[in-house]
């Protein structure tokens, strides 16, 4: 649903899209896996702490994690654990959200440059995104910027590896964190929530708040001919 902040101004020269929550339903298996791993090992991960890593790298997080349960927590053994899981519950793969594909292939039909950037690694990007990958002109994951979201690096990469200036560029987020990282790029924001509710300043630095993708390509179709 639109909110208050719409700004109806913008025509974006290029989109740079977030991968988890945003393009594929990921944060739902991650969820059970985290949660799943350290239950397995005496400890439990409440859906706050959890809710509070979406959008951030793995390293931050699993330094929340050794906070909050201690220096004797073995990180090691929630990653092995943690992975089985997830190979588990993604046996049948992980599917694309509300509206990726249509989206993506009207934009490219419109010869609108497309990218990535994520908080996971580069190299889980190409079996992750599947068909996507030949669309994208380049993508970035959090090996390529100092710092993870909400720190702007990350975008500002990848928009340096697309040439196109930061202020042209339309982001598209699930996170809060992520959200904050678009603005301080000086990126336009919209944000797709998926397990998260906005903030009251993800709602100030995003254009609007969209229910799901196919919302911001109909918002898009009134801007791009």
């Amino acid at each position: 649903m639109l909110s208050k902040t719409t700004r109806s101004g913008f025509e974006p020269e290029a989109i740079i899209f977030d991968m988890d929550g945003l393009l594929i339903d990921s944060e739902r298996p991650n969820k059970k896996a985290w949660k799943g791993a350290a239950a397995e090992m005496g400890h439990y991960l409440s859906d706050e702490m959890y809710h509070s890593f979406i959008g951030r790298g793995t390293d931050e997080c699993e330094r929340e994690l050794k906070k909050e349960f201690g220096e004797s927590f073995s990180l090691e053994e929630h990653r092995n654990i943690r992975r089985d899981i997830h190979k588990e519950v993604t046996i049948h793969g992980i599917r694309y959200l509300s509206g990726v594909v249509a989206l993506v292939s009207w934009l490219y039909e419109k010869n609108i440059p497309m990218a990535l950037a994520t908080s996971s690694f580069r190299k889980e990007v190409p079996r992750r995104v599947g068909e996507l990958l030949p669309y994208l002109i380049t993508y970035s994951g959090r090996e390529d910027a100092a710092h993870g979201k909400p720190e702007p690096d990350l975008y500002l990469v990848t928009s340096e590896k697309m040439n196109i200036d930061p202020a042209r560029i339309l982001v598209l987020e699930d996170s809060n964190p992520g959200v904050e990282a678009a603005y301080r790029a000086g990126m336009k924001v919209i944000m797709v929530p998926d397990m998260l509710t906005p903030t009251l300043q993800s709602e100030q630095y995003s254009l609007f708040i969209a229910e799901n993708l196919v919302e911001v390509r109909n918002w898009l179709r009134q801007r791009i001919k």
